[in-house]
């Protein structure tokens, strides 16, 4: 959509609600930029790639896209941007009913994954609602001891007697009540909170996240390899290292295999510092930063001390007329090469370890 600023606030719910891909754009009061604002937003649309469900009431379906490279992750969760050609993009689809209907009444769950501008992916559900063997009295075994005497066995899991509950009917409603020893000292979190683990008879069971990769353990469900510090670019570790447990080990890829010595090096709380002065080392003079007089490297970068500025802090905003006192013989050829050519000047011979050339420009 292309709108003027009056109506773009109202479009832009309306592009919100719409399943097909749609952006609005705002154009200006003449209308000359229409032709360059279609060609930026149309741009924009093709570069995106998403799922949209079409899913009937009863069905829950969560659209999960593993984005990847330049790729980020769209506002609604169901794909991703800056996608180019050629680029794959994977998608994880997890699809729940509120309850289970005959071989019949399955068909009204039947629905369609739409891909904007590309195909309609049919999805039919077809619903086992019991196992043949709960049907067989046969294959039952009541108070089995596998379901330690407190549950019946049926089709080779513990279906547990009231009170009792566990994966081997191990636990009692009565008996186990209390949390204590689910409660992490630290914290005083239960289990890391409801979102990351349950107490299941004085024990933690920590709930996996539903994203590829992800997961959560520890005694108190307190570790994962997903809540680490992140750069601006949401990346965890900055996509330079593992995360373990809430801290960043730099010395390992975002996998978890140990870095080769070939690979890049980074340092930092989220691995975004290269451990490589390379970026600080000045192409003309190799000198790292000008000096440490002039500046230090800090995470690949060089940081001025004062007076000085410029990529490699080769730039000396108050330094011009010390230089031009301890320097007159380069001073005087500098100023006469620049009249008849501005870069004729470099080639004066002035002595390469002062701060002459650097200092000259400012004062040019």
């Amino acid at each position: 959509f292309a709108v003027t600023a009056q109506m773009q606030n109202v479009y832009q719910e309306l592009s919100e609600h719409l399943t097909q891909l749609s952006s609005v754009g705002k154009l200006s009061d003449n209308s000359d930029d229409v032709a360059n604002l279609i060609k930026d937003q149309l741009e924009s649309i093709v570069s995106s790639t998403q799922l949209n469900p079409q899913a009937p009431p009863g069905v829950t379906v969560t659209v999960i896209p593993k984005c990847a490279g330049a790729q980020t992750e769209m506002v609604n969760g169901q794909g991703c941007s800056n996608v180019t050609i050629d680029e794959e993009v994977s998608f994880s689809i997890v699809v729940k009913v509120a309850e289970c209907l005959s071989e019949e009444e399955a068909n009204s769950y039947n629905f369609n994954i739409e891909v904007p501008g590309i195909a309609t992916i049919p999805i039919s559900i077809d619903m086992i609602c019991e196992c043949p063997c709960e049907k067989d009295e046969d294959n039952i075994d009541k108070g089995s001891d596998k379901c330690n005497s407190a549950g019946d066995l049926i089709c080779g899991a513990c279906q547990c007697h009231a009170e009792s509950y566990g994966k081997n009917c191990e636990c009692n409603q009565t008996k186990d009540k209390s949390k204590d020893k689910c409660i992490n000292p630290v914290s005083g979190a239960i289990c890391g909170g409801d979102n990351n683990g349950k107490c299941i008879c004085g024990q933690c069971e920590c709930i996996q996240p539903s994203r590829d990769n992800y997961q959560r353990w520890g005694e108190f469900c307190e570790c994962s390899n997903y809540e680490c510090p992140r750069n601006e670019d949401n990346q965890i570790c900055s996509n330079n290292g593992y995360c373990f447990c809430g801290d960043c080990d730099c010395n390992k890829t975002a996998n978890g295999t140990p870095k080769q010595t070939t690979d890049p090096q980074f340092t930092g709380k989220d691995c975004g510092c290269p451990v490589s002065k390379e970026g600080c080392i000045h192409p003309e003079t190799g000198i790292e930063c000008s000096g440490s007089t002039n500046g230090e490297c800090v995470c690949g970068e060089c940081q001025c001390k004062p007076d000085h500025y410029g990529k490699y802090c080769d730039i000396c905003q108050n330094c011009g007329p010390l230089n031009c006192t301890l320097y007159p013989d380069c001073v005087e050829c500098v100023y006469e090469k620049f009249d008849d050519d501005k870069e004729a000047w470099r080639n004066c011979e002035c002595d390469k370890s002062t701060d002459c050339d650097s200092a000259m420009i400012p004062l040019l």
